[in-house]
């Protein structure tokens, strides 16, 4: 194994692990190696996940680098190797990540329990089990390392529920993980990471959250270009509950070899494109600013108004705000206020008229009284 805290100049780096007392296993960390004068090291603790025990695996990083420009991407993989010569090592790659001041550790990759300590695999000898470990990290002098454009297509506003995104990622056969600009749905800040997985193109969307709760359920369906209209390749992800910690991943878009096939037209000049559509249903917990409980008893109640929808953040609208456009559509007044600001235009795509904030105007409906 390499030595400790160990010096490398080079982008990857490769030891052997070995974890001793495994059974008895809380967390443990191997060494740390400088790779691109920043050094990594690899995390492993015990999981359970809906009862079931798991060894999980990070990679880590401890950038001192604390501007907000600084991102790094990132992989490792690692083998599980038998004591006896007979059985074969089982391998496993962790999803290639963009690490920055605040992602300082990846996502897992977990080896269930019950499948570690099985006689019959051979992996744990003496309560102790060897891991091959690579930590892969890329070049950010390298002139031909990939970069992306990133576009909204239709976000009407940042409170807005739903949103289309374009992001093409040039100089794609060297990408390991490239990750978009910020933006944002629900009041909430996001951004989509592609990065190449094993033998697939793999897209991850994150949220930039202050805590690890749970932020919002969120679905999502992702189209790749292609010049060749019949080779157009659409996957959904139905909804998911998101946290900060796991992302939504969408690690299998389209195998490596189908995406760089020239016949398949999804390359045009070293580029692929992404059109990525985002769903992310009310954030769970927290009320949104056009948000309001009301508890109307059926005995006092004289007549039942209709529920209306802002289609904004699709929150029930209150009837003293409410504003309208001179195209006719309306929506809460923070809403409407907040996208025409920004847009200068319709939120309702099929509309899209031309819209200045002074014509945003506030609907005043009659006051019906409940007393008799």
């Amino acid at each position: 194994m390499a030595a400790p805290d160990s010096v490398s100049i080079v982008s990857q780096v490769s030891f052997r692990l070995k974890v001793q007392n495994v059974s008895q296993l809380k967390e443990v960390t191997s060494p740390k190696f400088v790779i691109q004068d920043i050094p990594w090291y690899v995390r492993l603790t015990k999981t359970v996940e809906e009862a079931e025990e798991f060894l999980a695996i990070y990679l880590c990083c401890e950038n001192k680098d604390k501007s907000p420009e600084w991102t790094q991407p990132a992989a490792a993989s690692f083998k599980l190797l038998p004591f006896n010569g007979n059985s074969t090592a089982k391998e496993y790659h962790l999803e290639p990540n963009v690490f920055d001041r605040i992602m300082t550790s990846s996502g897992c990759s977990s080896i269930c329990w019950a499948d570690l300590f099985d006689a019959a695999n051979h992996y744990v000898k003496n309560d102790a089990i060897d891991l091959e470990v690579s930590i892969t990290v890329a070049d950010p002098n390298d002139e031909y390392k990939s970069d992306s454009i990133f576009d909204a297509i239709d976000n009407c506003c940042d409170s807005g529920r739903v949103g289309t995104f374009r992001l093409t990622v040039n100089n794609i056969e060297n990408l390991m993980a490239i990750r978009s600009s910020q933006f944002m749905l629900r009041d909430v800040p996001w951004y989509l990471t592609v990065f190449k997985h094993s033998s697939h193109l793999g897209l991850r969307l994150d949220a930039r959250d202050s805590s690890d709760e749970i932020i919002c359920n969120v679905s999502a369906s992702v189209k790749i270009s292609s010049l060749n209209e019949q080779f157009q390749r659409v996957q959904k992800i139905e909804a998911k509950q998101v946290q900060r910690k796991d992302g939504l991943v969408m690690e299998r878009l389209i195998t490596w070899d189908d995406l760089m096939r020239p016949q398949n037209g999804h390359i045009d000049n070293g580029s692929v494109t992404l059109e990525i559509e985002i769903n992310a249903e009310r954030r769970l917990g927290v009320a949104t600013p056009c948000a309001r409980k009301r508890q109307i008893s059926n005995e006092s109640a004289q007549i039942k108004m209709p529920r209306m929808e802002c289609p904004i953040c699709n929150d029930a609208i209150e009837i003293h705000n409410i504003s309208f456009i001179p195209c006719g559509h309306t929506f809460c007044t923070p809403c409407i206020t907040n996208s025409v600001r920004d847009r200068k235009a319709c939120p309702i795509v099929a509309c899209s008229a031309k819209v200045q904030p002074r014509q945003v105007k506030l609907l005043r409906l009659p006051i019906v009284s409940n007393s008799e």
